[in-house]
């Protein structure tokens, strides 16, 4: 088996990747916009644009090393496990990978109160779901037609939030560059 074929095809990728972006981008927007009403009363306009454009680009960064992790895995699995059917069990890895990052950025300060023996349960139990999920999706035809519809449906956000990915870093390298 050549290197090539260990990983999926760009086919498979983009819908995958769809699923990291609209799950990413939107919970960054929606944290954006719950600190927002407090900015407004605070900063200037200039300096919110800043902190929008940051995020952005950080969550751009995040997104490609979400996909990383997934097409890492997947070079590293028996194909059978994980390359053979990347959109549906890449997708569902990428929902709940993503549901696990948000619970450890929510609950951040009271984790590092924790013994490292609890916290390494909870990354276990993280792991743990990974597999479950990726065995479900396989064996069961029914939980695959709706992440199929969800990353065929999410790649519009792509492009979306591309524009808006390349209008963060514009304001990115101005901030940083002027």
């Amino acid at each position: 088996m050549q290197l090539k074929d260990r990983f999926p095809s760009r086919s498979e990728i983009f819908p995958v990747y769809s699923v990291i972006v609209f799950w990413s981008y939107t919970w960054s927007i929606l944290i954006f916009m719950f600190n927002l009403p407090s900015w407004i009363l605070l900063t200037r306009l200039g300096e919110i644009l800043g902190y929008f454009s940051y995020g952005v680009v950080f969550t751009f960064f995040d997104t490609l090393l979400m996909l990383g992790l997934i097409l890492g895995t997947a070079f590293v699995l028996p194909c059978a496990w994980l390359r053979d059917d990347f959109v549906a069990v890449g997708s569902a890895i990428a929902g709940l990978l993503f549901f696990w990052v948000t619970i450890i950025q929510m609950t951040f300060g009271t984790l590092i109160t924790w013994p490292a023996s609890r916290f390494w349960l909870l990354l276990c139990a993280a792991l743990a779901s990974l597999i479950v999920s990726a065995v479900v999706i396989r064996r069961l035809p029914l939980l695959r037609k709706p992440i199929l519809w969800l990353a065929s449906s999410a790649g519009i956000f792509v492009y979306i939030y591309g524009f808006i990915t390349m209008f963060g870093i514009v304001v990115v390298l101005i901030r940083n560059v002027v």
